[in-house]
């Protein structure tokens, strides 16, 4: 899967949750893990541009180098912390 640093991405999930923080009144996080050096770096709140019960849409970090990286997000289900990683590894180009 091939995604371009700075674009837009749509990220799709089957499951009937949210990308929420805590207190459910802003989005959760996206944490984009670069695979060769363990570094992560969180996309910021401004660059998600919408969330719903089945994905949610962001800009991609701008700085990380092209290269294998895996995506995980973090909210609350009900309350509840919920951690979900991207199955596959994603290519930044």
């Amino acid at each position: 899967t091939g995604i371009t640093r700075g674009k837009e991405t749509i990220m799709k999930w089957v499951g009937d949750f949210e990308l929420v923080n805590e207190t459910g009144d802003g989005p959760g996080k996206i944490i984009v893990k670069d695979n060769f050096t363990g570094v992560e770096e969180e996309v910021p709140v401004e660059d998600i541009l919408s969330r719903s019960n089945t994905g949610c849409e962001f800009i991609m970090i701008r700085d990380f180098a092209e290269g294998d990286y895996k995506i995980r997000i973090e909210t609350y289900d009900g309350g509840s912390p919920l951690v979900l990683e991207y199955p596959e590894v994603i290519k930044l180009v």
